[in-house]
């Protein structure tokens, strides 16, 4: 008779514009990049067997607001761990610190990645304390490169977040790494133990 293994934590990998689909930036036309899907596939070659993984492009906010709370009715203890790039991670902030905490669901583990505004006509969301207090750990990145490159500007004029919630983050950095690199953003040191967001996350993967 065969084991059944059962998740215990979930990572939603979150990307940005262009990241899942076709964008249009002005007059040029960009994607599929598919950068949240590639650290998707990274962590699953590393990960444990009670982690499940899934891969969204921020326009997608409903259904992951649907699957999360999907999962939880299904597993009340299952952990919700969000990772986001670009206006990815505004959405990830967003979800964990306004919608679910709306629905009374904590959040674990949440990671920004540069995070931009999901439209540019929208006001900047910095959250309150108790908004804050919906995750268990938030990490936050924010780009800010000596040498810029193309993906840094669109970054720049769509709504970077910058350092706005540098206050409101248990982990905040600032690296001098381009806007377009979320896989050097999560390898970044948090702390001088050296510990990366790379590392939380695998550490929370292999969690039974």
């Amino acid at each position: 008779m065969r084991n059944t293994i059962h998740v215990s934590n979930i990572i939603y990998f979150i990307g940005g514009g262009a990241d899942k689909t076709r964008e249009r930036f002005g007059i040029i036309k960009w994607g599929p990049t598919n950068l949240m899907g590639l650290a998707k596939a990274a962590l699953d070659l590393q990960k444990g067997p009670a982690c499940e993984t899934k891969y969204y492009g921020y326009l997608d906010k409903k259904k992951i607001i649907q699957d999360i709370v999907k999962q939880k009715l299904k597993n009340a203890n299952i952990r919700i761990n969000l990772v986001g790039h670009s206006r990815g991670g505004a959405i990830v902030k967003d979800i964990a610190m306004r919608e679910l905490r709306k629905l009374n669901i904590k959040a674990n583990i949440v990671i920004s990645l540069d995070p931009v505004k999901a439209k540019r006509s929208n006001r900047y969301r910095v959250p309150n304390k108790k908004s804050v207090n919906n995750v268990k750990t938030y990490i936050c990145v924010y780009a800010n490169p000596i040498k810029r490159d193309p993906t840094d500007y669109i970054a720049m004029v769509g709504g970077q977040y910058g350092d706005r919630l540098k206050s409101h983050s248990h982990f905040f950095l600032e690296a001098d790494i381009n806007h377009g690199q979320p896989m050097p953003m999560l390898k970044l040191s948090l702390n001088d133990k050296g510990r990366t967001a790379w590392e939380v996350l695998l550490k929370e993967s292999r969690k039974a």
